[in-house]
Parts: structure tokens; C-alpha cells; sequence
């Protein structure tokens, strides 16, 4: 099962998700509209939806399976609120963050410091932000092995705190335990065949990495 998160950032193309039957979708604020326009079930619907209209809100109540509905003045934005309720429909399953990107960049910037937060540090693992073009997973310190998604070709890892002892294998450039102290983006690396998983490991710091194509 994989939770899927469905944000609310503007988009002209059509929800797409990587949907099998037993998944559960979340749809955040417009998210939802984007779920149901799309034909995908929406198990729960959550945020202040204070960007929906009056038409698009009696739609979201009588078609979601649940609704919670926040004030808009409240501490939580509703990406984290929807983030603390997925953690409660499942202890293990992956949660795919969607829609993302493409809205107002203060939003953007808040949905990528979820990682930095505490309450969110035991999930990193779990979390995985989708894009058409890119997915992104957060990893702390230890060893790793990366499959090649779909026809991804481009592999970048980017420091999100500084890092000590990188080392990168299997890769088109390599690397052996290089330390950085600030935040260093390494990008455009490859896989080094289609199928051969990608290896990295670092003994401290957050480290994300990006799969992309063109």
C-alpha cells in the first residue's frame, strides 16, 4: 500500500499517480479537487480549503470517504497536518507527496523543511516527493542502494545539511569520503546501466537525492 498525498499547487496537465488498488489518497486542500477531476477515490480530504470554491467544496464533501476542514488561522500548515494524519492510517507504508511544486515558493520552501523537523525525522525513510519529472528521498546517515525509476536518468545528490563522509559507487562519477562543510549540491551523476542499482553511504548530515529525466 502507498499513501499518496495530493497538494494543492496550481497545474495545467492532469493528475497522474502511480494508483494500485489498496492504496489510500490523501487530498490536501485543492489536492482533492485534483483527485476526484482525475477519477481517483479520495479516502480523506484535509486542510482549511480556503482556495476551493463554494461549488468545489460541496463536491469535496459529498464524494470524499472524510473530511476534516481547519480553520485558516491555525499553527500547522495543511501539508503537515495531512502529513501527522497519514502517519496515523499506516505505521510502514511509503507516502508519495504530489503537486508539490509549481505554486508560491514560500509553500514550496515550507513542504521541503518538513524534513528538518523533528516530529518527521522517524518517516524520512518513508517520504518520497513526486513530480512528473523528478522523485526525491531524504536520507540520514548509513549505506544505500538506489533503483533506477522508470527511465530516470539523471541521479543528484544534494547536502541538505553539511556532510561528512560521502562516498558514492556504482555510478558514472564517483566519490570516496568527501566532506563537506555547507550544503553541496551534487548533480547531473548516472546510472551506470539500466538495472545496476546506484550505491552511496555518509556517516552524517541529511542527504537528498534526486532521480530526473528531461
Amino acid at each position: 500500500m502507498i499513501i499518496h498525498l495530493v497538494l494543492g499547487a496550481p497545474r495545467e496537465e492532469p493528475l497522474t499517480l502511480d494508483y494500485q488498488s489498496g492504496d489510500l489518497c490523501v487530498g490536501v486542500d485543492y489536492g482533492a479537487i485534483y483527485l476526484l477531476n482525475a477519477g481517483y477515490p479520495v479516502d480523506l480530504a484535509i486542510g482549511d480549503f480556503d482556495s476551493v470554491t463554494e461549488h468545489e467544496w460541496q463536491q469535496i464533501k459529498k464524494e470524499s470517504q472524510r473530511v476534516e476542514k481547519f480553520q485558516a488561522d491555525k499553527d500547522d500548515t495543511d501539508t503537515e497536518l495531512a502529513l501527522l494524519h497519514a502517519l496515523n492510517l499506516s505505521d510502514e507504508a511509503p507516502i508519495h507527496i504530489h503537486n508539490w511544486i509549481g505554486g508560491r515558493l514560500d509553500h514550496f520552501l515550507s513542504i521541503l523543511y518538513l524534513v528538518y523537523q523533528e516530529r518527521f525525522q522517524a518517516v524520512l525513510s518513508r517520504l518520497v516527493f513526486c513530480s512528473p519529472k523528478n522523485s526525491l528521498r531524504v536520507y540520514q546517515p548509513g549505506h544505500y542502494q538506489v533503483e533506477q525509476a522508470h527511465s530516470d536518468s539523471y541521479l543528484s545528490y544534494i547536502g541538505l545539511t553539511p556532510i561528512k563522509g560521502l562516498t558514492l559507487r556504482q555510478v558514472k562519477y564517483t566519490l570516496e569520503s568527501a566532506d563537506y562543510d555547507v550544503p553541496r549540491a551534487l548533480v547531473s551523476n548516472e546510472f551506470l546501466a539500466e538495472g545496476q542499482p546506484a550505491e552511496f553511504s555518509f556517516e552524517s548530515g541529511l542527504l537528498a537525492v534526486i532521480q530526473s529525466r528531461d
